[in-house]
């Protein structure tokens, strides 16, 4: 594939964006549901494409758009591939920017918020395990290993469910990267509406201490945009632009957050495969060989290669060389473009095939 082909696939993704965001402020459904512009966008591509409109233009014998829609099979291969890295970009961003706090502080402000996420999620892979084990493996003859993707679609996420393709293709489950991004757009619309509504009734049962009156964001605050007296800082500059773009500086050093996740993934996999993956290794007997960190995805050792840089910033006394809030707006454009590019290249056949799982998933997750 050609450098052009891959260069034209990332300009058409970033049209589409922003396709998705005049839709988000032209339309008012889209408005009151807080629908992000990234889903609308990767909605809007997989219509357009050979899933959608292709096999409507091959019912009706539209020959020119009958092969792939709007767009060719090398686009949904640039785009196919893009979740699985942009995530670890994600990912190695969050700690980037900000000093990294001492233990007992990261425990007080950390820990409540660990509490309630590992209760949620501890409860959503029981209950989709049960769910598994009990009626869609007996009734449907699906894998148990499905009902791990409520916990990875739903407090997952969309950039979860993509960095967690090669898992599933080495575990031979490749159909769940489509099912999990499905569901997690299903969690993602679901927990908006629903919480719109627990709002909703909040704010009249005089339940809330803000917010006093439903109705009082304004027409920019429903279309996500600022007014031009509002001043909002996308990120301040570290470095001289004539040695230097800052921007360039901070996708540097994500750059090299990622590389530090990527040693220590092969470093872990490498002492996994001495000690106890393969039939040979230390503390392995013959046809005992078991593998559980080659598994591992690079997305949560790009964030912990993310926080080792900041020690380093924060330890050698250059945490100001790197601004947080640009660390921000790299990790949105990397979420954004993960989220459209993901949900443009799901498998609806496979959706399909699946479909009794999917829908059992979805309203019981």
């Amino acid at each position: 594939m050609s450098a052009g082909v891959v260069g034209f696939a990332l300009i058409l993704l970033v049209a589409i964006m922003l396709a998705g965001k005049y839709l988000r402020v032209k339309l008012k459904f889209l408005q009151k549901i807080l629908l992000p512009s990234s889903i609308i966008a990767g909605i809007l591509a997989l219509v357009a494409g050979d899933q959608v409109i292709g096999r409507l233009a091959d019912v009706i014998n539209w020959d020119w758009l009958a092969d792939g829609g709007l767009f060719t099979e090398d686009i949904y291969t640039v785009w196919s591939s893009l979740p699985g890295l942009l995530i670890s970009v994600v990912f190695a961003t969050l700690f980037l920017g900000a000093r990294i706090p001492k233990p007992g502080r990261v425990v007080k402000l950390a820990g409540p918020q660990l509490s309630i996420g590992i209760a949620y999620g501890s409860g959503q892979y029981v209950v989709g395990l049960l769910l598994a084990v009990l009626i869609l493996a007996p009734l449907f003859d699906v894998d148990e290993k499905f009902g791990a993707l409520i916990e990875i679609a739903f407090e997952g996420g969309h950039g979860t469910a993509a960095g967690m393709q090669p898992a599933f293709d080495d575990v031979g489950m490749p159909e769940a990267t489509d099912l999990a991004l499905a569901m997690a757009t299903v969690g993602l619309v679901a927990g908006i509406i629903v919480g719109m509504g627990f709002l909703n009734w909040a704010v009249r049962k005089g339940k809330t201490q803000v917010i006093k009156n439903i109705d009082q964001q304004s027409e920019s605050e429903l279309q996500g945009l600022y007014t031009s007296d509002e001043q909002v800082s996308a990120g301040k500059q570290t470095a001289r632009p004539n040695s230097i773009e800052p921007l360039t500086l901070h996708m540097a050093v994500v750059g090299v957050a990622i590389i530090i996740g990527w040693l220590l993934l092969e470093l872990i996999t490498w002492i996994e495969n001495m000690l106890w993956g393969q039939p040979d290794s230390v503390f392995v007997s013959e046809g005992d060989d078991t593998t559980l960190l080659g598994y591992i995805p690079l997305f949560p050792l790009a964030m912990i290669g993310g926080v080792i840089v900041q020690l380093f910033l924060d330890k050698t006394g250059r945490t100001e060389l790197i601004d947080h809030e640009m660390m921000k707006r790299i990790q949105g454009l990397g979420l954004d473009l993960l989220i459209a590019s993901a949900l443009a290249t799901i498998s609806l056949s496979v959706i399909a095939d699946y479909w009794q799982a999917f829908v059992l998933l979805s309203v019981v997750g």
